[in-house]
């Protein structure tokens, strides 16, 4: 563990940022899966509003 102030924020700020890190990237997956699934099954019409969700 640090000893100095600015380690311990930093420590801290580096815990908070790869929760939210690891939470944008899982949403981002799944909904890059849901795209891939709409244009597998061909339906047109929801795949643009899933791409754009996922850009």
């Amino acid at each position: 563990m640090a000893n100095i102030k600015s380690a311990k924020k930093r420590a801290k700020q580096t815990v908070v940022r790869n929760a939210r890190n690891n939470s944008q990237r899982s949403m981002l997956r799944t909904a890059v899966k849901k795209v891939l699934k709409a244009l597998n099954s061909n339906d047109a019409p929801r795949t643009r509003p899933l791409a754009t969700r996922a850009a």
